[in-house]
C-alpha cells in the first residue's frame, strides 16, 4: 500500500507541474505570422470542432488528402469546405453524397467555380481556378503550402527529371538574355542609348545552379546552344561574305589555308584551313563556332574566363568589371567581355582537341607501340616460343609420351570391341548384334544433339559451312558496295552520318538517287543518266549481279535452272516480293482484307450479276461476292507460295488480275497487290536481297553436288546395299538404308539428277542412313511446336528482348566483350610476332563504322577472305538472340511480331550488333592470321626431302621413298590433328590452291578454338527456345573451345611434324596459363599490395559473399579501410573461362581438402560435383552448366513477382532469389503492388546502358544505395564506359543476415532433436532413443558453432570485437556464456531439455509403455545422468575439429588440444540439482499381468549400475553385449 501511495502522490506531482506551465504560456502573445504558419502547415486547424478534425482524419486516404488540400485553397474562408466535409459525413462518402443529390458546392467544382467568383475571397478564388486548371499534382508542387504539398514539391524538386528540365531551363533562358544583352549593347555602342542597363535592370540574371545533374545539364545544354549558335553565324556569315567580297573572301581563304587545296571522295575542291586542321574534330565548325556562339549568348555579369581569370595564364583574356559605366561605355566594354569569354571558349575546346590530337592519341599510341605490343611479343618470342620448342622436342620424351597415351586408348577400345563413334550412325536400331543396336539408339538420342555436326558426318559439315560461307562472302561484297553508294549518296543530299545510323526511312533526296540505282539494274535506264560521282559504284554492284549470273549459267546445262530464269537476272530485281523470298511469308489480316474488297469492287464493276449488291449487307448475292474475292486473293498467295521462278509466279498473277484490272504487264500491279505479296520499298534490300538469293541459290546447288562427291569418295553415300556392305558395315544393316530424295528449293531448282546416277537407260538413285538423308534436305527442331503457341511467343519474344537489353544494348557489356574476347587468343598461345591484333582491330571496327585507314581494297579483300572460310560469323551472343528473334518473326508458324521485326531492322540495333560482332571477329581475324603465319613453316610450298625432313624433325614413316609435297602435308594434318579426310577439291569444283589449302587449316583450327554461332549443337538451338538458360550458345561453345584444345594440342604434341609439336606446346602453355597462372598471379599481384592474401577472400567469399558468387574468383584491389569495406573486382565476370577454372577449383578443394578428408566419399563428390548445402554453394558441374539450369533473365522476373498461390513452380511471391523484397501483398495497396510488378518486369528489358547511367548520375548526385553505401562515381562510370566491374564490398550491410542465418540453423539442430525425441511413436518403439538423439545434436550444434567460429575469425580483421558482439547481441542462441565459449574456440553443449516439458509430452506414451512394462520408470525413458555425462564430454571442446580428430580427441590422442583443456571458460553449464524434479506423479495403471515382466524386474535391479556404465536399464536388459558396445561407442563412452 505505501508503494501505491507513493506513485499516486509522484503523478499528482507531474500533473500539477505541466498545468502549471501550460497555464504560464501567455497566447496572446502568439505572433500572428507564427499563427498563420501553423494554419498553413496544418490546415485542419482551420476545422471548428474536434469531432470534425477527428472525422478528417478517419477518412480514406485518398479523401482526406482531397479535403486537406481543399483546406489549402480556400484557407482565407474554408466555408465551402465546411459544408462539403459535412456533406461527407452525412452520406458517408463523396460518390455517395454526389448519388444524393448533396448540394454543397465542391461535389461539383466547375459550376461552383463561376458561383464562388462572385461572393467568394479573390485569393482563395486564384489558388481554386489554378486548381481546377492544372490539376492537383501540379498544384500540390507549386502553390500547396500545408506539410504535405512542402513534402510533394521536396520530392518532385529532388527528382533526377526535374532537375535536368531545371538545368536546361536554366540554360535555355540565360543564353536568350544574353541574346538580347549582346544586341542591346551593340545598339548602345552604335546610337549611344541606355537599353541595355534597362534590360539588366527589368530582366534580372538566372540563378545559376552549381550542384549534381542540375549542373551538368545547365552546362550541357549551354555547350550545345553555344555550338549550334556559333555555326549558324558562322555559316550565315559567310554566305554573306561570298555575296558581298567573293575576292576578298577567296584571298582570305588562301591566306589561312596557304595554298592547300584538298579534294573529296567525290572529286569536288574543299578548302580547309590549317588553323582548323590544328583543331582537329571541332574545326572551324567546333571549337571557333563555339566561341562564336558564346559570344552571343554566353558572357554574363558574373561570368569568368577560366584561361584568363581562373589561371591567370592572359591578360588580355581576364574579364572587366562593368559597375558605374554606363550608355555607350558600358555597351563598348561588355561586348569587349563578351569577345574575351567567346576567345575563352575557343581556346579551351580548341586546346582540348588539340590535346588529344597532339598528347592523348601520341601517348596511346606510343603506349601500343613501346609497352602493349612488345610486352604481347616478347611473351610470344621469349616465353612461348622457348618453351614450346623444349616441350616439342622428342629429346623430352613428351612426344613420344603422349602418342602412347593416344595408342593406349586406341588398343583398350579396339581391345572392347567398341569401334569409332563416327561409325556409330551407320548402324541400325533394329538389325544387327545387340551392341550396335546400343550404340545407334545412343547416336540417335544423345550424341546427335550434342554434336556440332548433328546427323551428318564431320565432312558433310564442313561442306554445309562452306555454303553458309560462300552467301556471307557475296552479301558481305555486294554491302560494301551498296554503303560506299550510300556514303556517296548521303554526300549529294547533304546528310550527315547521323541521318544514317539513327533513321529508318531515307531521306527524300537520297531516295532518289536510290531508286535511279533499282531503274538501272532493271535495265531501264542507261549508267549515263545516274550522277558520275555515283555511276563507278553502280556499275560495281551490277558487277556483283553479274559475276554470279555467269557462274551460275554452267548449270543451265546440266538441267538444274532454266535458261530464261538466269538471262532474266541483271534485267529485273528478282526479290522485290517478299512472298518470293522463300521465308514463309504470310500477309497479315489486313492486306488481304484490302485485296478481297479491291476485287469486291473490280468484280462488281465488271460483272452484271452484281452491279446493284450493296457491299457488306451480308446478304447471299454479297456472301457469293465477297467468296468469290476471296477464292481470287487466295488464288494469288498460293502461285505467290507455290510457283516455280519467281517470274513466272509474278506472270501467272498478272494473268489472274488482269481481267479485273487494264494491266497487261507485271510491273502494273495494283498497289493492294503488291502490298498483299509484301513489296519490298527499300532499294538497299532490294539489291542485297536479290545478290544474297542469287547466292544462296549458287550455294545450293555447290552444296548438294560437293556432298554427292565427298560422300561417295569417303563412304557415307551409297550406290546400293552391295556398296554399303564392301565398306565393312554390317550385312543386317543394309535394307535400313533410303534414297537421297531432296525437296525444291524457294526457286524450284530440280535436283533429282545430282542425286542419281545412270544405270543403263534409267537413272538409280543414291543412298544413305534415314538419318543422314533428313539432314540433308535440314532437320526441323523439337521445339517448332512452341512457336505454334501465340502466347509462348510473347513470353519467347519478351526473353529475348530482355537478353538483347543486357548485351548488344549495353556499353558496359560492349566494352567488356572486348577485353574478354582476347582470351580466346591466349588460351591458344596466340601471342607474339605472327599477327597483329592492331591490324585486326582496323579492318573488324572499319567494316562497322565505315571509315578507317585501312585501304579499301584490302578490306575488300580480307573481308571476303574471312567471310569466305567462315572466320567471321555471328558473335556467339548476338547470335543466339538474334537467331531466336528471326525464329519469332520468319512468319513461319504465325503472322509477324512488330516489335521485334522493327528492332531486326532497326538502325541503331544493326549498328548495336555489329560492333558487338566486331568485338569477337578482331580475335578471331588475329587468330586466323596467327595460325596462317604458323603453317607457312609447318606446310612449305615446295615440299620438303627426305634428309630435310629428318634434320627438322619430322617423323619419316617407315619405307617412304619419295619427297612430301605440301599436298602430302596438308593430308597429315588434317588426319593426325582433324581426325578427317582432307579434300583438294574446292567448294565450286576446282583444285585447291596452295593458298586455299593454309587458309583452310587456319580456318578450321579458328572455328574450333575460338566462339563460333554456327557451331553450336542442336541441343543449344533447342534449349534457346525455353524459359529457362540465359546466353547457352556461348557456355556451350567455351565448352567446345576447350575439349578442341585440349584434344588438337595432345594431337599436336604427337604428331610426325616439329611444327606442329611446337604449336601443340604452345597451345598447352597458353591453356595453363589461363586456366592457372593468369588467376595466381592476379592473387599474388593483389596479395603483395593490398595484404589480403587467397585464403582470407576464401573464407570472405564463404560467409559474405551471396550465393552466386561464392565460387567466383574475387581480386582485392584495395586494402581494408577502418570500416571493413574494400574495393575488389569479380574476376569471373571479366573472363570467359572463369565457369570452367572456378569449377575446377570448387571441385578440388572440395575432394582433396584435407580438413573434409574423413567425410563420407560420395558426400564430398556430391558436394564437389553439384551442390554443397551447408554451404549453399555451387558444385563444378552445376557450375559449368548453370547458364542451361537457370532461370532466364525474363522468367526469374516474373517468378519473382508471382503471388505463391499461383500454378508456377517457384513462385517467389514478391522477393527475388536473393530475399529482397519487391512487394508486399498483405500491408500495400494493390495499385501499389501492380506498379511494383510492372516496375520489376520492365527493368528486365530496361537496357544496362540505362540503369549504368542513372548510377553514373546517382553517383554524381551523391547518392546512396539501398543499402546505405555511397554510389562510387569512379567505380560506376569504369563499370559504364571501360566494363572494369569494380565492386565496394560492404561486410558490415551482410553481417545481421549472416547471423540470422547462423541462429536459423541452431534452431534447425535442436527442432530435429525434438522431433526425433518428442515423438509419441519414436517413444514407443524406441524408449532409449534420446541418447543417441542427444549425442547427435552435439554433433551437429558443434559443426554449427564451427562454423560460427571461423565466421568469427574472418570477422576480427574486418571489425572490432564491440561491432562483432553488437551484431551478435539478443540473438537466440548467443548469450553471453556462448559468446565467452565461441571467443575462446569453445563448444558450449546445448542445455538439457526441460524435465518438464519431455516428461509432458512423453506421458502418453509412457503410460502405455507401463502397461507392458510395469517396472519400467521414467528415468528409463529420460536418462538424465547420461545426459549429463554427454554433455561433460562435449564442454570446451575446441572447435573446428574434423570428425576423425573429434574421435581422438575424445580418445586423449590429441595432446596439444588436450593441454589447452585448463583453458577453458568457467561456465556452470551443467543444471543444479534442485532443477531436476523427482520422477513425475503418475495415474494408477491397471494390474495386467505381461509376459515379459520378469525381464523388467531384472532390469529394474541393475538400473543404478546400468546408469553408471552409459546405459540404460532397458538397454542393459534388451541389448546384447555387441549391441551394448556400439551403442556405448555411438555415445563416445566406450
Amino acid at each position: 500500500m505505501a508503494d501505491i501511495s507513493k506513485t499516486q502522490s509522484r503523478d499528482e506531482l507531474l500533473k500539477s507541474i505541466i498545468n502549471d506551465t501550460l497555464n504560464s504560456v501567455d497566447t496572446t502573445t502568439v505572433d500572428k505570422d507564427t499563427q498563420e504558419n501553423i494554419k498553413v502547415l496544418n490546415p485542419e486547424t482551420l476545422l471548428p470542432t474536434t469531432e470534425l478534425r477527428s472525422f478528417v482524419r478517419s477518412l480514406p486516404e485518398n479523401e482526406k488528402d482531397n479535403v486537406n488540400r481543399y483546406l489549402d485553397i480556400f484557407r482565407n474562408d474554408p466555408a465551402p469546405v465546411l459544408e462539403y466535409i459535412q456533406d461527407i459525413q452525412k452520406y458517408g462518402s463523396v460518390k455517395k453524397a454526389k448519388e444524393s443529390g448533396a448540394i454543397s458546392g465542391l461535389l461539383n467544382p466547375n459550376k461552383f467555380l463561376k458561383q464562388f467568383s462572385k461572393s467568394g475571397d479573390e485569393q482563395d478564388f486564384n489558388r481554386f481556378t489554378k486548381n481546377l486548371l492544372q490539376g492537383d499534382e501540379i498544384y500540390d508542387i507549386t502553390l500547396r503550402n500545408d506539410i504535405v504539398g512542402q513534402q510533394r514539391k521536396k520530392e518532385y524538386l529532388n527528382k533526377k527529371t526535374t532537375k535536368t528540365m531545371r538545368g536546361v531551363g536554366m540554360a535555355m533562358e540565360e543564353s536568350g538574355r544574353e541574346v538580347f544583352r549582346t544586341l542591346a549593347a551593340m545598339t548602345d555602342a552604335g546610337f549611344n542609348t541606355d537599353m541595355l542597363e534597362y534590360l539588366e535592370n527589368n530582366w534580372p540574371q538566372v540563378e545559376k545552379s552549381r550542384e549534381g545533374i542540375e549542373q551538368l545539364s545547365e552546362d550541357l545544354t549551354q555547350f550545345g546552344i553555344s555550338l549550334f549558335a556559333g555555326k549558324r553565324i558562322l555559316k550565315g556569315f559567310g554566305f554573306i561574305a561570298k555575296k558581298a567580297a567573293p575576292n576578298f573572301t577567296k584571298n582570305v581563304v588562301k591566306r589561312l589555308q596557304k595554298g592547300k587545296l584538298t579534294k573529296d571522295s567525290a572529286g569536288n575542291i574543299k578548302v580547309r584551313s590549317s588553323i582548323a586542321q590544328k583543331l582537329g574534330y571541332w574545326g572551324a565548325g567546333g571549337a571557333i563556332a563555339y566561341g562564336v556562339g558564346e559570344i552571343v549568348t554566353g558572357g554574363s555579369e558574373d561570368d569568368k574566363t577560366i584561361v584568363g581569370d581562373a589561371f591567370g595564364l592572359s591578360e588580355t583574356l581576364k574579364m572587366k568589371n562593368t559597375e558605374g559605366l554606363s550608355g555607350k561605355e558600358k555597351a563598348t566594354e561588355v561586348l569587349k567581355n563578351k569577345l574575351r569569354y567567346g576567345a575563352d571558349g575557343t581556346a579551351l575546346v580548341g586546346g582540348l582537341t588539340v590535346a588529344g590530337k597532339t598528347v592523348a592519341m601520341p601517348l596511346l599510341r606510343a603506349g601500343n607501340k613501346f609497352i602493349l605490343a612488345p610486352t604481347f611479343k616478347g611473351v610470344g618470342n621469349y616465353v612461348l616460343n622457348p618453351l614450346s620448342k623444349v616441350a616439342a622436342s622428342e629429346k623430352t620424351g613428351i612426344p613420344q609420351l603422349t602418342r602412347g597415351i593416344i595408342k593406349g586408348r586406341d588398343k583398350v577400345l579396339t581391345k572392347a570391341g567398341i569401334p569409332k563413334m563416327e561409325d556409330w550412325q551407320y548402324f541400325a536400331v533394329n538389325a544387327g548384334p545387340l551392341k550396335e543396336r546400343i550404340m545407334k539408339i545412343a547416336d540417335m538420342s544423345i550424341l546427335k544433339m550434342i554434336r556440332v555436326r548433328g546427323n551428318l558426318t564431320q565432312g558433310a559439315k564442313d561442306i554445309q559451312l562452306n555454303k553458309e560461307a560462300l552467301v556471307n562472302k557475296y552479301r558481305k561484297r555486294v554491302d560494301m558496295k551498296m554503303k560506299d553508294l550510300e556514303s556517296k549518296i548521303y554526300g549529294l543530299a547533304e546528310k550527315s552520318f547521323t541521318d544514317k545510323i539513327f533513321t529508318n526511312s531515307t531521306t527524300t533526296a537520297a531516295r532518289a538517287y536510290m531508286d535511279d540505282l533499282v531503274l538501272f539494274l532493271e535495265g531501264k535506264i542507261s549508267l549515263n543518266a545516274l550522277p558520275k560521282m555515283l555511276q563507278k559504284s553502280t556499275a560495281e554492284v551490277k558487277k556483283v549481279i553479274d559475276d554470279l549470273t555467269d557462274e551460275l549459267k554452267p548449270y543451265i546445262k546440266s538441267g538444274e535452272l532454266e535458261k530464261e530464269f538466269v538471262d532474266n537476272i541483271g534485267k529485273y530485281l528478282r526479290s522485290s516480293y517478299e512472298i518470293f523470298r522463300g521465308n514463309s511469308f504470310k500477309p497479315d489480316a489486313a492486306k488481304i482484307q484490302k485485296a478481297t474488297d479491291f476485287f469486291k469492287e473490280q468484280i462488281k464493276k465488271m460483272d452484271p450479276e452484281f452491279k446493284n449488291v450493296k457491299i457488306g449487307s451480308k446478304s447471299d448475292l454479297d456472301n457469293k461476292l465477297s467468296r468469290y474475292a476471296s477464292t481470287k486473293v487466295d488464288e494469288i498467295i498460293n502461285v505467290g507460295e507455290e510457283g516455280s521462278s519467281p517470274k513466272e509466279r509474278l506472270q501467272s498473277i498478272t494473268k489472274i488480275t488482269a481481267p479485273f484490272t487494264n494491266i497487261l504487264q507485271q510491273k502494273n500491279l495494283p498497289k493492294v497487290i503488291q502490298d498483299l505479296l509484301g513489296k519490298v520499298n527499300d532499294p538497299r534490300a532490294i539489291v542485297v536481297d536479290t545478290v544474297t538469293q542469287q547466292a544462296n541459290l549458287l550455294a545450293h546447288i555447290r552444296y548438294h553436288k560437293s556432298l554427292v562427291r565427298n560422300g561417295l569418295k569417303n563412304g557415307w553415300i551409297f550406290k546400293d546395299e552391295k556398296d554399303f556392305i564392301s565398306r565393312g558395315f554390317q550385312k543386317e544393316v543394309a535394307p535400313s538404308l533410303v534414297p537421297i530424295t531432296v525437296s525444291k528449293n524457294a526457286m524450284n531448282v530440280d535436283l533429282t539428277n545430282v542425286y542419281s546416277y545412270a544405270l543403263g537407260k534409267n537413272r538409280a538413285p543414291y543412298y544413305t542412313t534415314k538419318e543422314m538423308a533428313s539432314a540433308i534436305n535440314g532437320d526441323n527442331l523439337i521445339t517448332d511446336f512452341l512457336l505454334k503457341i501465340p502466347l509462348y511467343k510473347t513470353f519467347l519474344a519478351a526473353k529475348t528482348t530482355s537478353q538483347l537489353s543486357k548485351t548488344v544494348l549495353s556499353i558496359m557489356t560492349q566494352m567488356r566483350n572486348v577485353e574478354t574476347a582476347a582470351f580466346f587468343s591466349f588460351i591458344n598461345g596466340h601471342m607474339g610476332k605472327n599477327a597483329s591484333v592492331i591490324d585486326a582491330m582496323k579492318i573488324a571496327f572499319q567494316d562497322v563504322i565505315g571509315k578507317g585507314k585501312v585501304k579499301p581494297e584490302v578490306m575488300k579483300k580480307k573481308l571476303e577472305e574471312y567471310l569466305q572460310y567462315g572466320v567471321f560469323d555471328n558473335s556467339v551472343v548476338a547470335g543466339e538472340v538474334e537467331a531466336v528473334m528471326k525464329d519469332i518473326v520468319s512468319n513461319k508458324f504465325s503472322t509477324s511480331d512488330q516489335l521485334l521485326k522493327y528492332l531486326l531492322n532497326n538502325p541503331v540495333f544493326r549498328k548495336a550488333t555489329e560492333f558487338y560482332q566486331a568485338s569477337d571477329n578482331l580475335w578471331k581475324a588475329y587468330g586466323y592470321e596467327f595460325t596462317k603465319s604458323q603453317m607457312v613453316p609447318a606446310i612449305p610450298i615446295k615440299g620438303l626431302g627426305l634428309d630435310d625432313a629428318v634434320k627438322l624433325g619430322f617423323n619419316v614413316e617407315k619405307g617412304r621413298t619419295t619427297r612430301y609435297t605440301w599436298q602430302d602435308l596438308v593430308a597429315k594434318q588434317f588426319d593426325e590433328i582433324f581426325d578427317t579426310k582432307w579434300d583438294p577439291i574446292n567448294f565450286d569444283g576446282t583444285v585447291k590452291s596452295y593458298g586455299t589449302a593454309l587458309r583452310e587449316i587456319a580456318a578450321k583450327y579458328t572455328k574450333d578454338v575460338y566462339p563460333n554461332y554456327s557451331m553450336v549443337p542442336q541441343i543449344v538451338k533447342e534449349w534457346r527456345r525455353l524459359p529457362v538458360g540465359n546466353f547457352v550458345a556461348f557456355q556451350s561453345e567455351i565448352i567446345r573451345n576447350i575439349y578442341n584444345i585440349l584434344t588438337y594440342s595432345t594431337r599436336e604434341i604427337s604428331s610426325s611434324n616439329p611444327y606442329l609439336r611446337q604449336m601443340g606446346a604452345r597451345r598447352m602453355l597458353g591453356f595453363s596459363s589461363v586456366m592457372y597462372g593468369f588467376d595466381k598471379g592476379l592473387e599474388t599481384i593483389s596479395s603483395t599490395l593490398t595484404g589480403i592474401d587467397e585464403d582470407f577472400i576464401k573464407q570472405y567469399q564463404r560467409f559474405y559473399s551471396p550465393w552466386y558468387a561464392k565460387n567466383d574468383k574475387i581480386i582485392p584491389v584495395t586494402k581494408i579501410g577502418k570500416d571493413g569495406k574494400f574495393q575488389s573486382i569479380d574476376w569471373s565476370k571479366e573472363q570467359p573461362f572463369a565457369s570452367i577454372t572456378d569449377g575446377f577449383d570448387t571441385f578440388t578443394s572440395g575432394m582433396f581438402d584435407p580438413d573434409k578428408s574423413d567425410q563420407n566419399m560420395f558426400s564430398r563428390f556430391f558436394k564437389s560435383m553439384f551442390y554443397d548445402y551447408e554451404e549453399k554453394r555451387n558444385g563444378a558441374l552445376t557450375k559449368i552448366f548453370e547458364p542451361f539450369i537457370t532461370e532466364s533473365i525474363l522468367y526469374e522476373a516474373m517468378l519473382d513477382v508471382s503471388p505463391k498461390w499461383m500454378p508456377m513452380p517457384g513462385a517467389r511471391g514478391g522477393r527475388t532469389k536473393e530475399g529482397k523484397i519487391i512487394y508486399d501483398a498483405a500491408n500495400e495497396p494493390h495499385d501499389v503492388v501492380i506498379g511494383k510488378i510492372f516496375n520489376h518486369l520492365v527493368q528486365t528489358i530496361n537496357p544496362t546502358t540505362f540503369r549504368s547511367a542513372g548510377k553514373v548520375l546517382s553517383a554524381y548526385e551523391e547518392e546512396v544505395t539501398k543499402a546505405g553505401d555511397k554510389y562510387n562515381t569512379t567505380n560506376e562510370i569504369l563499370k559504364m564506359f571501360f566494363g572494369i566491374g569494380i565492386t565496394e564490398q560492404n561486410p558490415k550491410t551482410s553481417m545481421t543476415y549472416i547471423v540470422s542465418d547462423f541462429s536459423k540453423r541452431l534452431r534447425e539442430a535442436d527442432g530435429n532433436f525434438k522431433r526425433s525425441t518428442y515423438d509419441l511413436n519414436q517413444v514407443f518403439n524406441d524408449p532409449t532413443n534420446i541418447l543417441e538423439q542427444w549425442e547427435l545434436l552435439q554433433k551437429n550444434r558443434y559443426r554449427e558453432m564451427s562454423r560460427v567460429s571461423d565466421f568469427l575469425d574472418v570477422s576480427k580483421k574486418l571489425f572490432s570485437n564491440q561491432e562483432i558482439n553488437f551484431v551478435f547481441k539478443n540473438r537466440q542462441g548467443f548469450g553471453k556464456k556462448t559468446m565467452k565459449y565461441l571467443n575462446a574456440n569453445k563448444y558450449r553443449p546445448s542445455n538439457l531439455p526441460s524435465y518438464k516439458e519431455y516428461s509432458d509430452i512423453t506421458q502418453k506414451s509412457f503410460r502405455k509403455l507401463k502397461e507392458a512394462y510395469p517396472e519400467l520408470k521414467f528415468q528409463d525413458v529420460f536418462p538424465l545422468a547420461q545426459m549429463q555425462e554427454t554433455i561433460k564430454k562435449w564442454n570446451g571442446v575446441p572447435l573446428g575439429l574434423s570428425d576423425t580428430d573429434l574421435e581422438r580427441y575424445f580418445n586423449k590422442e590429441l595432446p596439444a588440444i588436450i593441454d589447452k583443456q585448463s583453458e577453458k571458460p568457467e561456465d556452470n553449464i551443467l543444471p543444479e540439482p534442485n532443477l531436476i524434479s523427482s520422477k513425475p506423479q503418475t495415474a494408477p495403471l491397471p494390474n495386467t499381468p505381461m509376459p515379459n515382466a520378469q525381464v523388467f524386474q531384472t532390469a529394474a535391479v541393475q538400473a543404478s549400475g546400468a546408469l553408471n556404465q552409459g546405459l540404460t536399464a532397458t538397454e542393459n536388459a534388451l541389448l546384447s553385449e555387441e549391441e551394448k558396445q556400439i551403442r556405448l561407442r555411438s555415445r563416445g563412452l566406450a
